[in-house]
């Protein structure tokens, strides 16, 4: 969120921790081959913006939409982030697919009327309830 100074530091603190780092390759093949479908693309997350872009940018991935904490004035699973993206891209939140491992996740694509598809995280401890689909590996969201 803005103006918050947990989050500057934070912010500072995110390019260091990501400092080389690539895209994880099955997140990428997922990204290339939604592109290569025709879909509009967009990253909604509570880091920052800035090392978002780098990340992609240096898996060569560009031209996808991305709001950070940065970019809304209360982070997921509030609303804000995801009605800028549906507003951004021009959809209708029912057209929306939302992919991700958290409650945060489901719990924002809910509260907008989009669908919420839940990647397994063997680092969680739980699989967040309420999602459409669930599955155990993202590029499975291929087959989908």
């Amino acid at each position: 969120a803005r103006d918050n100074p947990a989050s500057e530091i934070v912010t500072q603190e995110e390019p260091r921790a990501t400092h080389g780092r690539s895209l994880d390759p099955s997140t990428k093949t997922l990204l290339t081959e939604l592109r290569n479908r025709g879909l509009k693309l967009a990253i909604l997350t509570r880091n920052s913006r800035y090392v978002v872009e780098n990340v992609l940018g240096r898996s060569n991935i560009r031209g996808i939409i991305i709001v950070g904490r940065e970019d809304v004035e209360v982070l997921k699973p509030d609303p804000e982030g995801l009605n800028k993206i549906i507003a951004g891209i021009g959809v209708f939140p029912k057209e929306v697919v939302v992919i991700g491992d958290t409650y945060h996740d489901v719990h924002v694509a809910k509260s907008v009327g989009a669908r919420a598809v839940v990647v397994s995280n063997p680092m969680l401890q739980y699989s967040p309830e309420g999602a459409d689909i669930y599955l155990e590996k993202i590029t499975d969201m291929i087959k989908q």
